[in-house]
Parts: C-alpha cells; structure tokens; sequence
C-alpha cells in the first residue's frame, strides 16, 4: 500500500505496451509467464518468457534499456 491508495495488481501482460509474439509453432498468442528485471550501472534490462497455451513453446526476448 502506498500514501494515498491501495497498489494494484498489475497483470503480466500490461507490464509491456507491445503485444505478445505469436507462436512460431502453432501461430498462437503467446502469453507472458515471467518478466525479469536486470538492474546495473549501465541501465535496466529486461527478459520477457512467453508460453504458448495450445502447443506449450516457449520463448524469451530481451530488451536492453527498459524503463526502471
């Protein structure tokens, strides 16, 4: 909870303003399952895992220079 109001939960694929890649197997909307953040003195990065929900691929893309 912050000063002035309840935090609230964010789901995984709001936390990024692309849409998700589709699945190179199925052609299917891939879902986010993990998001990772990577703070240094050289900025933030993050790693995006998606999985596909009909065929069960999955796949990571990173992107260097994320908001912190």
């Amino acid at each position: 909870m912050s000063f002035l109001h309840e935090d609230k939960i964010v789901p995984a694929d709001d936390l990024t303003a692309e849409k998700p890649p589709e699945c190179p197997r199925c052609s299917a909307r891939m879902w986010l399952v993990v998001f990772t953040k990577t703070t240094s003195d050289e900025g933030t990065d993050g790693s995006y895992t998606y999985e596909c929900k009909q065929c069960g691929a999955s796949t990571t893309v990173e992107k260097p220079g994320i908001p912190a």
